[in-house]
């Protein structure tokens, strides 16, 4: 996928990593659960820590070039009515909830990219960090919180780029994800993650990797004019170890770009990319005020 984490996931823990690079969902869970959940504590209303992870990722989706990227991070855990951060299902704002359906807004994003140390696109405008932003719908088709979930995610995100100077809108992003987390795998607190994705990119969104204006077109580099539709189909795997305060996360994500819209695009260098991830995270405190569950 084009974007998970990635890489963007050291910066957004608790979100799905935008579909521009490869997708790494990881919801961190409690590690302390009671009998019932009716013996459950109120959480704290917030937690904070440090959270500081190294990703190889490529520079942007089918680039041929990979580059490591190191983040440290606040990570922050916020239990409130509307908005939460949390160990179930990331960042968002919840709307609607059931026993089987979440609607809420969910966040993405990816990270820049010098054109002057990337062969496909020197001499083109760099590529900016992006945010995405955008109702989610998630349906679990099944949910128990010491055995795991298995769920299917509906986010649909608009896309919007800086330099930190200005914002501007790049486009939207329809990301279908099929998810199962299994907790307590052979030891305790050991947890697997599984997704897999479909990631369709509206004409913005592709222009913005794909096309190729007149005045950037060189001997090998033709000029391209991008089109909206499929980018790629990810398939991301994720262990997670979380002892006391702190947590351990390790993660890859394969992502298929063969049947891309756009693959005639100059651009477009590779049909397959992968990703590595490793992250650690420290609880440094807690509020003394308690939140919902």
């Amino acid at each position: 996928m084009k974007r998970v984490v990635p890489f963007i996931l050291a910066v957004l823990l608790y979100c799905y990593p935008t579909v521009a690079q490869d997708e790494i969902a990881i919801p961190i869970r409690p590690t302390e659960l009671s009998a019932s959940a009716e013996e459950e504590p109120l959480p704290p209303l917030f937690e904070y820590g440090i959270f500081v992870g190294s990703v190889s990722i490529a520079d942007y989706p089918t680039s041929d070039q990979s580059r490591i990227r190191t983040i440290p991070a606040p990570l922050i855990r916020y239990h409130g009515d509307l908005f939460r951060a949390d160990d179930e299902d990331g960042t968002r704002f919840r709307f609607i909830q059931s026993e089987k359906f979440k609607l809420d807004l969910s966040f993405g994003g990816s990270f820049p990219t010098d054109t002057n140390n990337n062969r496909a696109r020197l001499g083109m405008p760099n590529l900016d960090f992006t945010l995405e932003v955008g109702p989610r719908l998630l349906y679990y088709l099944y949910r128990d919180k010491t055995v795991g979930q298995v769920r299917i995610g509906i986010p649909y995100r608009g896309t919007f780029a800086t330099n930190f100077t200005k914002w501007y809108g790049v486009g939207s992003v329809f990301a279908p994800v099929f998810q199962i987390d299994k907790y307590n795998v052979f030891i305790e607190n050991l947890d697997l993650y599984f997704s897999h994705s479909l990631n369709y990119l509206d004409e913005g969104q592709m222009d913005y990797f794909f096309q190729v204006d007149p005045q950037y077109q060189t001997a090998e580099r033709a000029t391209y004019d991008a089109r909206a539709g499929f980018l790629s189909s990810s398939t991301s795997f994720a262990v997670k170890y979380q002892w006391k305060d702190k947590m351990l996360l390790v993660a890859t994500s394969y992502a298929d770009y063969s049947q891309s819209s756009n693959t005639r695009s100059y651009l477009h260098r590779n049909n397959i990319n992968w990703s590595y991830f490793v992250g650690f995270g420290w609880i440094l405190g807690e509020s003394e005020k308690r939140g919902i569950k």
